[in-house]
Parts: structure tokens; sequence; C-alpha cells
């Protein structure tokens, strides 16, 4: 689950807690960083549905990389309320 909002990484933790995995942010990202990311994102996932969800999030920091923006700072990945990624 993409939580596609900023500072949204606590709720993202509380979500995973029941079995879910859940990507969330940990401040304010800005809006064209934001809106390459989950185009990225959710390109990739609609062109490869079965692909690790870990490869859908490269595919989106990499559509953002030419933002100013350290999206692995802000970006987290969470599985059973531990952050994996």
């Amino acid at each position: 689950m993409f939580l596609n909002a900023c500072h949204s990484q606590t709720q993202a933790k509380a979500i995973s807690e029941l079995g879910l995995i859940t990507i969330g942010t940990s401040d304010e990202i800005v809006s064209a960083a934001a809106q390459d990311f989950a185009s990225g994102f959710y390109r990739y996932l609609s062109q490869q549905p079965e692909v690790d969800i870990l490869v859908a999030l490269q595919k989106g920091k990499t559509r953002a990389a030419r933002h100013e923006e350290n999206l692995d700072e802000l970006i987290s990945v969470y599985s059973n309320g531990v952050k994996i990624f």
C-alpha cells in the first residue's frame, strides 16, 4: 500500500502491522519530484504486475532523480511494523 501523502511514515508503519507492505514518507516532497516518483512507480507496476514492490519503488526513485531531493531519505517501506527499505 502506497500512502501517497507527505508525512505518512507513522501511518505506513502502523498499517504494515496488519500484514501489508506499506510505503510512506518522513517529510514533505516537492510536488514535481512526488509526481515523477508516483508516475514511475505506478507505470512500472501497471506494466509488470508480478514485479517485486521494491523494484517498482526503485523505478519511481530513478524517474524522480532529476530533482534535488534525496528520496532515499524520505521514502520508507514497512512490513509487519519494521522498516525494510
